[in-house]
């Protein structure tokens, strides 16, 4: 085995190594829940190892022609899902992948371009997506995560940032309005529970405080593995909608930090592939994939600690959700299709030397 073939082998095996162990880690809250919560979790990661290693081994030729009719599909899929009242948030994850995938190909297609009115307009329709799966569906989480997702492949783009800045702009000038016609009033409650949750502890508050006393009940080592089912009826949704107070509960302050740490690994090794690679098409898909890491945890983790609103977003590969697990495990499928197409570590020396 060449020196550059192991190069690859090693990037793709430390995607491997921390995707299991962030299962594993999963895996150890589960096992507290019912028992086929584990069970119905095998057979999602089963399809998901497969999906990721389909995606890693195709032709990058394949990805590249599927990425506009993948989004355009699972668009439909979702308008279709939501007119149809069946759960259109549980398309959201594989929506924001199919959109890293077209932006990706289409920053790839005009990044050397002049700024044009056709590439930034497409850019803009982009950015609006989130929009229109917030009136489909209310749900503000969905709709920051599909905007992370599409502002940071846009910002790529000649001209991208100023998309970006007008579009925030824009949404900061309607953020009255859309508190007052978009959003229903349990929404606004959420919000404003957050800001003070002792205001309502036994409504709107009320979960807000009962996770909060989950995770210092946990202190620095745990209550144990298991030891949150004994408290489940305080709040028997807090396994789905916020793992990392359930997690803290059970293993710790050390057990968040060593989850927060496989999480700085995983968009470490983002970080460190979208700034080697030099196909435009990889850098703009491990930018997508790395925001839509990156909003998922912040969502999750931050409601469960009460830095942001509690949204019950999916933490990647920990809640047991068969959707966000299928997508987080092919996203790790797209990052080491990444890795063993990276360039020889020959050239790389050279382009730094240059």
């Amino acid at each position: 085995m060449g020196d550059d073939t192991k190069f690859r082998v090693r990037a793709t095996a430390a995607l491997v190594v921390v995707g299991a162990a962030l299962l594993g880690v999963g895996a150890s809250l589960w096992a507290s829940a019912d028992a086929g919560v584990g069970a119905r979790q095998a057979g999602w990661i089963a399809l998901g190892v497969v999906v990721a290693g389909a995606v890693a081994a195709a032709p990058t030729m394949w990805l590249r022609r599927a990425a506009y009719p993948v989004a355009v599909g699972t668009a439909c899929l979702v308008v279709c899902f939501a007119m149809a009242s069946l759960g259109a948030s549980r398309l959201a994850p594989w929506a924001s992948l199919a959109l890293v995938l077209a932006l990706a190909r289409l920053s790839a297609e005009r990044s050397r371009e002049r700024p044009s009115v056709s590439t930034l307009a497409i850019g803009g329709a982009c950015l609006l997506v989130p929009a229109g799966l917030w009136l489909a569906r209310p749900d503000a989480a969905a709709a920051a995560i599909a905007f992370a997702v599409a502002a940071s492949v846009v910002l790529l783009l000649r001209g991208g940032s100023a998309v970006v800045a007008v579009t925030m702009a824009s949404l900061a000038l309607a953020a009255p309005a859309a508190w007052r016609l978009l959003l229903h009033a349990y929404q606004r409650d959420r919000i404003l529970s957050w800001l003070n949750p002792e205001g309502s502890p036994l409504g709107a508050g009320y979960a807000q405080l009962t996770l909060r006393d989950l995770m210092v009940r946990g202190d620095a080592t745990g209550e144990g593995l298991g030891s949150w089912a004994e408290r489940a009826g305080d709040l028997p949704s807090a396994l789905g909608d916020a793992p990392f107070a359930v997690l803290v509960h059970e293993q710790g302050a050390l057990g968040g930090a060593v989850l927060i740490a496989l999480f700085g690994a995983v968009i470490g090794i983002v970080a460190w592939l979208a700034t080697t690679t030099r196909d435009p098409l990889f850098r703009g898909i491990a930018v997508g994939i790395g925001a839509w890491w990156l909003a998922h945890i912040a969502l999750s983790v931050g409601g469960a600690v009460g830095w942001l609103p509690l949204t019950a977003t999916a933490l990647p590969l920990v809640t047991p959700r068969g959707a966000s697990t299928v997508a987080a495990l092919a996203s790790l499928g797209l990052l080491a299709h990444i890795a063993a197409r990276l360039p020889a570590r020959t050239e790389m020396n050279n382009a730094l030397a240059t």
